[in-house]
């Protein structure tokens, strides 16, 4: 692929990612404020029961994918501006994937977390271990972005070799 497509689309993409996380937000924004879009509600709901409070596990999430996204943004910022294996881009990815694997382990553990410390019914305090198979996915995958970024550390070291040699 040469290397001008990949800065455009290196663009596109960040133009798009930042687009999408701005709708998400403002539909949150919308839904924690009882803000109406062409008249009708937003409304907001936990897919974990019981775990409901002020804030949410999803504000949690919504505050870790913002970080994830700032990390991805500056990593396509620069492969947009020609720096394809650089130290920032390395860096800014490496950023991205360790983001999203908290973002990852925080979505799977919070619920638990916030069950347990929720009021005794009767008496018993109830722990309640939820395994959604959409977030071990999502760890999963995390954990391979994780692989590839040490990839790109690889091949910018691969890159710089290269560079003294010639």
């Amino acid at each position: 692929m040469d290397d001008e497509i990949i800065k455009r689309y290196a663009r596109r993409l960040r133009l798009g990612v930042l687009i999408v996380f701005g709708a998400v937000l403002a539909l949150v924004i919308c839904g924690q404020f009882g803000i109406r879009i062409a008249g009708a509600p937003v409304i907001l709901q936990p897919r974990s029961a019981g775990v409901e409070g002020i804030p949410t596990v999803g504000d949690g999430v919504l505050v870790l994918l913002a970080i994830a996204i700032y990390w991805l943004s500056a990593a396509l910022r620069a492969i947009a501006g020609g720096d394809l294996f650089s130290r920032a881009v390395v860096r800014s990815f490496r950023q991205f994937a360790v983001w999203m694997l908290v973002m990852a382990l925080f979505t799977a553990v919070a619920p638990m977390i916030l069950a347990t410390a929720a009021p005794m019914h009767g008496g018993r305090h109830r722990i309640m271990v939820l395994i959604d198979l959409r977030e071990l996915l999502l760890v999963g995958l995390t954990l391979l972005l994780l692989l590839i970024a040490r990839m790109f550390e690889r091949a910018r070291a691969i890159q710089d070799e290269m560079s003294e040699i010639v």
